[in-house]
């Protein structure tokens, strides 16, 4: 027959039970903690955010913010699925809900549907979590509407910019703090016989000779440091032209030169035979021996 445990060894197992017993009740109230400070931070947070089955795409339940966004009450939106609020194909909702469960954190952009039938653009942050075994989904969804249009506006501004730098009848430039070409209008490349990839990023001594390169530098920067409207008159490869120079303040740091240059040349040749003409009327009524 085995030894019976002695007095002393069943204390100690006692104690070891009773250790056992207070980490067990420590975890649970650690649990208990961690489970109340996410319930209190899901119901009263600002963010929208929602728990979903991935499975059936079923919304298990939705916080205060979500209903206000959504328009819906809390326990309508309950009762409804993802496919209800998401404008996507049931295919493609499928697809991204086999993505979200099979990731520990996602992130999609969707059109969600309201309750009143506006559609606004959203961007939602899923990682999955484990409750009594059962995987679901935790979202934020954050409205951004406001954004995309932001987007959309540049893209339009950005197409008006380059179909304007494109197709302008006259030459068009934007140059750096360093007096570098960051931007020029496409008729550039006729002007200097080169391809636009390969003038920007070029400083005037590359581009211009080097006597019409410093003038340029000169007045370049006098611009630049006193933030003035200046025209001026220059002559490359037998061409006159007038250029309006001014500066764009981004931030202190960041300031841009900007202006347009208009070919002159026939407008100073008709100026020139103009003061000739003027000449040689002059020169006849002095010369002529009787009134003219």
């Amino acid at each position: 027959m085995p030894d019976k445990p002695t007095y002393a060894a069943l204390e100690q197992r006692v104690r070891i039970l009773e250790r056992s017993n207070l980490e067990l009740k420590q975890a649970e109230e650690t649990l208990r903690e961690s489970e109340e400070l996410f319930r209190s931070l899901f119901e009263h947070h600002g963010a929208v955010q929602l728990i979903i089955d991935p499975g059936s795409g079923t919304i298990i339940d939705a916080n205060h913010a979500a209903a206000e966004f959504y328009g819906w009450a809390r326990h309508k939106l309950q009762q409804m699925r993802v496919q209800d609020i998401n404008i996507l194909s049931p295919e493609e909702i499928k697809q991204e809900m086999e993505k979200a469960r099979t990731s520990k954190r996602v992130h999609f952009e969707f059109r969600h549907r309201l309750a009143d039938g506006s559609i606004r653009d959203v961007e939602v942050f899923s990682s999955k979590i484990e409750s009594k075994g059962i995987d679901f989904l935790h979202s934020v969804i954050h409205d951004i509407t406001a954004r995309k249009k932001a987007e959309q506006a540049l893209r339009e501004s950005e197409e008006i910019f380059k179909s304007f730098m494109e197709n302008s009848p006259i030459y068009l430039f934007f140059k750096d703090n360093d007096i570098k070409a960051v931007r020029l209008s496409k008729n550039y490349e006729q002007m200097l016989g080169r391809p636009l990839n390969e003038i920007l990023g070029k400083t005037m001594d590359e581009l211009f000779p080097s006597e019409l390169a410093k003038k340029m530098v000169a007045d370049d920067k006098k611009i630049l440091n006193q933030g003035k409207l200046v025209t001026v008159e220059e002559e490359f490869n037998g061409r006159n032209y007038s250029t309006t120079k001014f500066p764009i303040v981004i931030d202190p740091q960041t300031i841009y030169l900007a202006g347009y240059t208009i070919d002159i040349t026939e407008r100073k040749r008709a100026e020139a035979a103009l003061r000739k003409n003027e000449k040689l009327l002059n020169s006849i009524y002095r010369a002529a021996p009787t009134g003219v």
